[in-house]
């Protein structure tokens, strides 16, 4: 056996699991799992894939509880789907859309796993591009609730700009309806790749 294959089998005993938590909506989650395994198989090479576990949500459940700002109701869905990973083996848990973060530390902590944060990962992408200043777009919720652009403001030390409050429902409706009709390609899911291997 080469130096290549015992080099290859190295890095799949050190590759860890992660628990997708997706179906918010499953059109995006389909770019999460594609991203991931195409970002894999750059860096192994071969016909490396990635090890994980999905557990897709309704989606219906998760917005009628955004919806009626029931977040408590919202992250249990959550909670139960990371426990549900977590006993199937994950490592880790990687919540496949930007709002639910809103719950990421509640779930992390009842479902016994870390949780990778997707601010967290979007900082380091716009560290390594050397910005200073960029603009957010995104939910409701994204854009004008500090849990998402605080983070990334403080891991990043970056100026975050929002549109202005005319703006924020035509930015909604289309930040929703390319979700849930798979018109986004998510980069931030490649980019957590990087926390799969020791």
């Amino acid at each position: 056996m080469g130096p290549h294959a015992v080099r290859s089998k190295s890095k799949v005993r050190l590759m860890k699991v992660i628990g997708l938590i997706g179906g918010m909506s499953w059109n995006s989650t389909v770019v999460y799992y594609q991203i991931i395994n195409e970002s894999l198989s750059q860096r192994l090479g071969g016909l490396h894939s990635a090890r994980l576990i999905l557990y897709s949500l309704d989606f219906v459940e998760i917005e009628m509880a955004q919806r009626e700002d029931r977040w408590d109701d919202a992250a249990d869905i959550l909670v139960k789907a990371g426990i549900a990973v977590k006993q199937a083996g994950a490592d880790l848990l990687l919540i496949c859309t930007n709002t639910m973060h809103r719950v990421a530390d509640t779930v992390a902590e009842k479902a016994g796993l870390p949780v990778l944060h997707i601010a967290d990962v979007t900082g380091d992408a716009i560290r390594e591009l050397g910005l200073k200043r960029i603009g957010l777009i995104g939910t409701r919720f994204i854009m004008e609730e500090p849990f998402y652009r605080e983070r990334l403001r403080k891991l990043s030390d970056i100026e975050i700009l929002v549109p202005k409050e005319q703006d924020i429902t035509l930015s909604i409706e289309s930040s929703m309806t390319s979700s849930a009709r798979g018109g986004s390609r998510l980069l931030h899911a490649g980019l957590a790749l990087g926390l799969s291997m020791d």
